[in-house]
């Protein structure tokens, strides 16, 4: 058998960073859902299953200075390259490991606060499925969080033929799979362009494969070319997990705890008749034709009695990451368009507004005008609309360090390439996407250099040009005119964002 069991080996895997997978994201969705969660304040253990680039696992080691963070990839190239970054950071709580799934149950390692895999479980075979399961039931502490993301069912059901097609026809020909996934595509939009028949009945194919067209070929290859690819229903994931003992918790993602966002009151309604947990599930998925799924699985449940979940949740810090008079309150949802309630939003986002602040110092400033329910779920629901983040408490000092490294060494990378894009913030204990030329300015910045000329300088030194309204500016003075632009929204606006959240 070859060493890549089947999976995209030859073309390495995408740089990116992926918020559910922060542990104080993954205890405060557990939280929200009335379960205990591993401390944060003490030292945790952490591992990532097919870290990748490792770019989450050492951003997230940088956040966290308290926990012990280990990681596996079987591909050299990734793992080479995520020890590089480790090493250049100065990053002495991260291990990572060339090791495949299997051979991790030989290696000698700790029990495990968190367990977490993006993505993967959906590109693998049963037999590395399997080993994730035994490695879960043997390395998990008793009350640890597994995160697992997964391409889901049904919303996959009318894909999932495009994908066996574009497959099957890849592997037939020869040349570099960037080539097969180019060939792959120019055929299946040949056949739609026929109007073959697979096309007829469903129009939202058409969007799909022009999504594919648009898309990164690191991206499509690893997404839909690997041998192994097997969407899943919850209930599949329910039982496999179940299998190392473990019961479903929460969605990992924020916005998914609103189901009023996601769907209408008549869905509502009828999800609100379904009890057994499992099958609640899934028909939401039905209801939302779900394609991918981010949820936390517990060993040994320990639900929260209702006073102590609230006391934990009104310790709890938030900060007002969106400048306050950017925030709109008309915001947009999965449900659509949604009007939030000024007499409840705006008294909470001006509080925030002056500094971060504990539920509880919301509800002391805002009392007796709004009650605490109105309070907190305005509050969860910002912070679900990404205008508000979670901010951890405890080792500032060391946080602060870590990832003032962390972000020294991907702002200078950033002169070379544009892989890097997520800086470390210690205020919110996560990753923060700053986009190329502002991460070029925050590199000029540092060097005390004038903004738009060094952008300029190292942009022109890759052959890269600036874009406006969609298209590619010709001549220097064009490009340095629109990065004069782009450096005054810079300095004037997104700058201190950026150093509110204790970046730059």
């Amino acid at each position: 058998m070859e060493w890549n069991q089947g999976y995209i080996a030859d073309i390495e895997y995408i740089h990116g960073f992926y918020a559910e997978l922060a542990p104080e994201q993954l205890a405060m969705a557990a939280l929200m859902r009335g379960n205990r969660a591993p401390a944060l304040t003490e030292g945790f253990t952490y591992f990532e299953l097919g870290c990748g680039q490792g770019d989450s696992l050492n951003l997230l080691a940088a956040c966290n200075p308290q926990g012990r963070f280990y990681g596996n990839d079987f591909n050299p190239s990734h793992v080479a390259g995520a020890q590089a970054l480790a090493s250049a950071v100065g990053l002495e709580n991260v291990t990572i490991l060339e090791k495949s799934f299997q051979e991790l149950a030989a290696v000698e390692l700790p029990q495990f606060d968190f367990i977490c895999l993006h993505g993967i479980y959906a590109w693998i075979s049963a037999e590395n499925r399997k080993a994730i399961v035994d490695f879960i039931r043997t390395r998990l502490k008793p009350g640890g969080l597994v995160y697992i993301s997964y391409n889901c069912l049904p919303g996959w059901s009318a894909t999932a033929p495009l994908r066996r097609l574009m497959t099957d026809y890849a592997h037939a020909g020869g040349g570099t799979l960037p080539q097969q996934v180019d060939r792959a595509l120019s055929f299946t939009a040949k056949l739609r362009d026929l109007k073959a028949g697979f096309f007829t009945p469903s129009p939202l194919l058409d969007a799909r494969l022009a999504q594919l067209q648009s898309a990164s070929r690191t991206y499509l290859a690893h997404e839909y070319f690997n041998t192994h690819w097997t969407p899943f229903y919850h209930a599949d994931v329910v039982r496999d997990m179940g299998e190392a003992k473990l019961a479903f918790v929460a969605p990992a993602s924020y916005l998914e705890h609103f189901e009023f966002l996601h769907l209408a009151e008549p869905a509502l309604k009828v999800l609100a008749e379904i009890q057994e947990p499992v099958l609640r599930e899934t028909v939401k998925d039905f209801l939302t034709n779900a394609v991918f799924r981010k949820d936390i699985f517990t060993r040994g449940r320990m639900a929260l009695p209702l006073a102590e979940q609230r006391a934990i949740l009104a310790a709890k810090k938030f900060i007002l990451t969106t400048p306050r008079a950017e925030v709109s309150l008309k915001i947009r949802f999965p449900i659509g368009e949604i009007n939030l309630l000024p007499e409840v939003y705006n008294p909470v986002l001006e509080e925030l507004d002056k500094g971060p602040r504990t539920l509880a110092e919301l509800f002391t400033a805002l009392a007796p005008g709004l009650p605490q329910d109105r309070v907190q779920q305005a509050l969860l629901v910002l912070l679900a609309s990404g205008h508000v983040l979670l901010a951890p408490a405890g080792f500032a000092e060391q946080r602060k360090e870590a990832t003032d490294r962390f972000n020294a060494v991907v702002i200078e990378r950033a002169n070379q390439s544009d892989e890097l894009q997520f800086l470390a913030s210690p205020i919110s204990g996560s990753g923060i996407f700053v986009d190329l030329v502002d991460r070029l300015f925050l590199s000029a910045l540092k060097k005390d250099q004038d903004l738009p000329t060094s952008a300029w300088e190292a942009l022109r030194a890759r052959n890269q040009v600036m874009l406006k309204n969609g298209k590619q500016l010709a001549t220097p003075e064009e490009n340095l005119q629109e990065l004069k632009e782009r450096a005054t929204q810079f300095t004037e606006n997104r700058l201190a964002r950026l150093q509110k959240l204790g970046i730059g």
